[in-house]
């Protein structure tokens, strides 16, 4: 029996982060540092300009390892451990993505950039995560009210509309909303 192997060519990476980048002008990649650690992608993707998704301190400490900048770096972890929090703010993440009451409140006090993660559903997917994590649309506004009040910073909205996903008009509905 063999053992699987997996080719990464850097060219193949470059074009195609270069192609992504001119479809979306004006849009941050953000890379998932879980897909895949590998320290050579991950410099890489980084030469390239890409910023990264990250959400245990495990993947903190990956890219800091292979000489990614904080500010390059937003945590995206659903539900996170105040622990978690300021280990993160100690190492100069300050990007953060909230989808409820509870996560807004961990943040009272702390100098954090929070976006607001809102769910839309991706039946199409075999794995649909959407029930799972995000806001309904129709919360947004309350939750945003909540986090003013609380002293929270909100900067912005996140949506993820599902990992492995083909359908394009998912990413145009969720930005229509």
């Amino acid at each position: 029996m063999t053992t699987p192997a997996l080719h990464v060519y850097k060219s193949k990476l470059e074009s195609n982060v270069q192609a992504l980048s001119n479809a979306l002008p004006g849009v941050n990649l953000c890379y998932a540092v879980k897909a895949f650690t590998d320290p050579d992608v991950l410099r890489i993707l980084n030469k390239a300009g890409v910023c990264f998704d990250v959400a245990t301190n495990v993947e903190i400490d990956i890219c800091k390892s292979v000489g990614i900048t904080p500010d390059k770096c937003i945590h995206t972890h659903p539900i996170k451990k105040s622990e978690d929090i300021d280990y993160a703010i100690k190492n100069y993440i300050s990007t953060f993505v909230v989808d409820n009451y509870f996560e807004i409140d961990k943040f009272v006090g702390k100098d954090a950039q929070i976006l607001l993660r809102v769910s839309f559903p991706n039946p199409a997917l075999r794995i649909d995560l959407s029930k799972k994590f995000g806001c309904q649309p129709k919360d947004v506004d309350s939750l945003i009210e909540y986090a003013i009040k609380k002293e929270v910073n909100i900067v912005g909205i996140s949506f993820h509309v599902g990992s492995n996903s083909t359908d394009s008009y998912k990413h145009v509905h969720a930005i229509d909303v």
